[in-house]
């Protein structure tokens, strides 16, 4: 009976499903393969007694902006916190997308902006960027133009991808339409290209990042947006009442307070980046595209076969269903010790291959 009730978007909606990665080598989220220092640890753990769980949380999440607005060199007014920057992208369409309305994106990219356009009734427009996964700049301003649609979203660097956008090719965008321009930072800890200074003096631009990725607290569910005060207001409006629980909070403020301590182990990442690209693109088989993420995207001739080995070894990596990336593999970047792992299962798929 309940199904007639349904609201018609919702039917179209599939779940996110992530794979269950326990007892896994799990190389297939984009996490943080570092978790805090044990003095970073003490801190969270002394202020985690302190709080009356009682209690609700601090719905302004005040220190928090404080914390991430000095981190990031902004007003704690440009800030607003979300329960991950998922909830923000849905904080964001809430805002400003009526049921209709165009929301444009380039393909492929991160799912859940199509979860969401779906959820708040927008029409997705998608700019292919083809096998080669590169934006036309020219050709995609053209279709800007075209469609002016009321939301344009650029995941930069780009999920699954690896591929940046310079700020130059940002401004460009902006430029050539009326709506409001989201520019999904989540890995901007890896590629230091940023457009947060182009949202702090154009009221139609917001920037969102999280502190699953380079601060490594996939477990707690922090994001933040950046935007001029009077956007990020309205941002307010639309965000949900004691969205992001006291631990959390507390949490955060103390790795952002120490975020000097995370800077070694985003270098150890981008170097390694460095190193298995290069051992990967020696095999013949394998492409492996440009990433400044901290992931590696890579188009395989054999995607289940290699699948196959690296499951029997107990390593997950992420495949897709998308003809698109039908082929693709994207493999997260570990620790050094768990990338020689992966690559020596890859060469030993192409040494037999070529045996």
């Amino acid at each position: 009976m309940f199904e007639k009730l349904l609201a018609e978007r919702i039917k179209g909606i599939s779940p996110y499903l992530p794979e269950d990665g326990s007892g896994m080598t799990a190389l297939d989220k984009n996490e943080s393969p570092f978790e805090a220092e044990e003095a970073v640890k003490a801190v969270i753990l002394e202020r985690l007694r302190e709080i009356p769980l009682n209690r609700y949380p601090d719905n302004d999440c005040k220190a928090l902006k404080k914390a991430i607005a000095a981190y990031s060199g902004v007003s704690d007014e440009d800030i607003v916190a979300g329960n991950g920057s998922d909830e923000l992208i849905h904080v964001v369409m809430q805002a400003f997308v009526e049921p209709g309305d165009k929301i444009m994106l380039h393909s492929p990219t991160f799912s859940m902006y199509g979860f969401y356009a779906a959820l708040c009734g927008g029409q997705v427009v998608s700019y292919d960027t083809g096998s080669g996964f590169k934006i036309e700049e020219e050709t995609f301003l053209d279709r800007i133009r075209r469609e002016n649609p009321k939301l344009l979203i650029l995941c930069n660097p780009n999920n699954p991808t690896g591929g940046v956008l310079g700020l130059i090719q940002v401004e460009a965008m902006l430029a050539c339409f009326n709506g409001m321009l989201l520019v999904d930072e989540a890995y901007y800890e890896y590629s230091g290209i940023t457009a947060q200074g182009l949202a702090l003096k154009n009221d139609r631009v917001i920037v969102l990042r999280t502190l699953s990725k380079g601060m490594g607290l996939a477990g707690l569910r922090i994001g933040y947006s950046i935007s001029c005060p009077a956007v990020a207001a309205y941002l307010e409006r639309a965000r949900p009442p004691f969205n992001i629980n006291a631990l959390s909070q507390a949490a955060a403020i103390a790795v952002m307070e120490n975020a000097a301590s995370f800077l070694s182990g985003i270098e150890s990442v981008k170097a390694e980046r460095a190193r298995m690209t290069e051992r990967l693109a020696r095999l013949k088989g394998v492409v492996c595209y440009p990433s400044a993420a901290n992931f590696i995207l890579i188009r395989v001739s054999n995607p289940d076969e290699v699948l196959d080995k690296l499951e029997k070894q107990r390593i997950r990596v992420k495949s897709f269903g998308s003809p698109a990336l039908r082929d693709c593999l994207r493999i997260t970047i570990g620790t050094p010790e768990e990338n020689n792992r992966l690559c020596s299962l890859f060469e030993e798929v192409y040494d037999e291959q070529c045996g």
